[in-house]
């Protein structure tokens, strides 16, 4: 799933880092600034965290455990 800037969604794509891809999304929410969406997930079967900047679609942190 990917997101507009708009703050659509788009089934299909992928947001990759490293060597695998983020393949499900298991839940999102955005900050209170409203300046970065903050997503849960799952990649390589490990969950994944990520920050999401709402202005550019860009990753700006990335965690996975």
């Amino acid at each position: 799933m990917a997101f507009t800037l708009e703050g659509n969604y788009k089934w299909g794509n992928f947001f990759y880092n490293v060597s695998y891809a983020v393949s499900d999304i298991t839940g999102c929410a955005m900050s209170s600034d409203g300046l970065r969406l903050n997503v849960q997930a799952m990649a390589n079967s490990q969950a994944v965290l990520m920050a999401i900047e709402t202005e550019d679609g860009t990753i700006s942190g990335f965690s996975h455990f």
